[in-house]
């Protein structure tokens, strides 16, 4: 598919390169964040991690560099599907269940996102790894030791580094790192205590940093201005049907009271612009949208419920297995156009008999009905066996649930709350590929105890 498509561009890439270019220009990016020059200045808008990456691709091997960017996501992705696979072994799954659940993984969002020039690779592979990492030991009883909180720790720096939203989403790593503390026993509570401590204030610190270099060329403590167009966004999607979110004295709310009308994309830049032509900056809009955002919660909760409800879509129960999907989606985004059937229009075809449609057409719909399918099940099998089976086991022994099962219930719950954090602001599917694989092992697990449970009670005797 590389070799089809070459590297994909979307419409974040720009931003990317951009900050890239002004790196390899001069040094003036380390001493001007650009708050003056444009209402959404790129040298404030994006972390500097991967926009650095870039730039070394730029000097090592020059006008090939989009193609040595995509290589090294390739190779990252790989080594995380490896570390998948071998936490998938520990936790209990066959080789040939822990194969399938890196492959799976492969084929679905990385298969696309892996050729993108975005963060979505480089970043989901380095959180799938401080994963793998974090969980390394729970069933053979092993200490949480300080390396392995060091080592997640310098992850989640080097993934922070990538995307700011890092320092709120370790939050939804939380379940995870209290369960391995638990586990240690309070004997090990020291040993807990630095394991922790080394994975959270490494983070805290290059925030802490990051800010400061800000103030330096800015004369502001902040990481990015991000949200003048993510948060922003979520308020354009939301006060287009409830205009009082808007009711406030803010120049935010009398620009989007009068703006906002059902383009939360196009919206969120024309803010910025108008609001950056009366002598606001970045920095200053991204600070109001977050003003006006928890105002919003704190006053109209019902309706910023309804932006939770907007971004939780049946979609991501459809992530889990689709190569079909991903090939579609990655030969889609090349082109800039559709290139495959579009499978709605296929099912309201049914009727008719796909009447008029060429035969590839039918085999399309077939073959895609059945990938759905497994995906569906599969997250099913996820989402709604895991709660059951630490039930069960909970009430069954009257104690704790073994270690396999509680650390699959850890994982269920980093996964919904990745997903919340990212539904009550702005949601795509390629947000969800970091936790995407933690629901494939967690379904998988289900599928493989219900199997055993099936074969265990058809294997008894009867007896007349």
């Amino acid at each position: 598919m590389l070799a089809a498509y070459g590297p994909i561009y979307t419409p974040d890439s720009g931003g990317y390169v951009a900050y890239a270019q002004a790196m390899r220009a001069s040094t003036a990016w380390l001493h001007d964040a650009g708050l003056a020059q444009s209402a959404v200045p790129v040298l404030a808008l994006r972390m500097a991690g991967y926009p650095a990456v870039i730039a070394g691709a730029m000097a090592l091997v020059g006008t090939a560099w989009p193609v040595a960017v995509v290589l090294v996501q390739f190779a990252l992705s790989m080594t995380a599907s490896h570390a998948l696979y071998r936490l998938a072994a520990e936790l209990g799954l066959s080789a040939r269940t822990a194969l399938a659940a890196a492959v799976v993984y492969m084929l679905s969002l990385p298969l696309t996102y892996d050729q993108c020039i975005l963060t979505d690779s480089p970043y989901a592979s380095l959180i799938v790894l401080a994963t793998a990492a974090l969980t390394h030991g729970v069933l053979a009883k092993r200490t949480f030791s300080w390396r392995q909180g060091a080592v997640a720790g310098a992850l989640f720096v080097l993934a922070f580094l990538l995307r700011d939203s890092t320092l709120v989403l370790l939050l939804a790593f939380v379940p995870l790192i209290a369960l391995r503390a638990w586990l240690n026993g309070a004997a090990r509570w020291r040993q807990s205590a630095v394991a922790v401590l080394l994975l959270v204030l490494p983070l805290l610190a290059s925030a802490e940093l990051y800010k400061r270099w800000n103030e330096y060329r800015s004369g502001e403590r902040f990481v990015t201005t991000v949200a003048q167009l993510t948060v922003v966004h979520g308020l354009a999607k939301t006060a287009a049907s409830n205009p009082q979110l808007l009711s406030g004295d803010t120049p935010l709310d009398r620009v989007g009271a009068r703006l906002f009308r059902g383009d939360p994309f196009g919206e969120s830049v024309k803010v910025s612009n108008e609001l950056f032509a009366q002598g606001y900056a970045a920095t200053d809009i991204a600070r109001m949208a977050f003003g006006v955002y928890f105002r919003s919660w704190r006053e109209h909760p019902a309706a910023m419920l309804h932006l939770l409800k907007r971004n939780t879509s049946e979609r991501v129960a459809k992530l889990t297995i689709r190569p079909i999907a991903a090939i579609c989606e990655t030969s889609e985004l090349a082109a800039g156009e559709r290139r495959c059937y579009d499978y709605r229009t296929l099912y309201r075809a049914i009727p008719s008999g796909f009447a008029g449609l060429p035969w590839s057409a039918v085999a399309f719909f077939a073959l895609q009905t059945i990938e759905l399918t497994l995906a569906i099940g599969l997250f099913a099998l996820f989402f709604l066996g895991i709660p059951a089976m630490l039930a069960q086991a909970t009430f069954a022994s009257g104690g704790w649930p073994d270690r396999a099962i509680l650390t699959f219930g850890a994982f269920w719950a980093v996964y919904v709350l990745w997903h919340l954090a990212h539904a009550i602001v702005h949601m795509e599917d390629r947000y969800m590929m970091p936790v995407l694989p933690l629901s494939i092992l967690a379904g998988l697990f289900v599928a493989v105890a219900l199997h055993r449970r099936r074969k265990a009670r058809t294997s008894q005797p009867r007896h007349v």
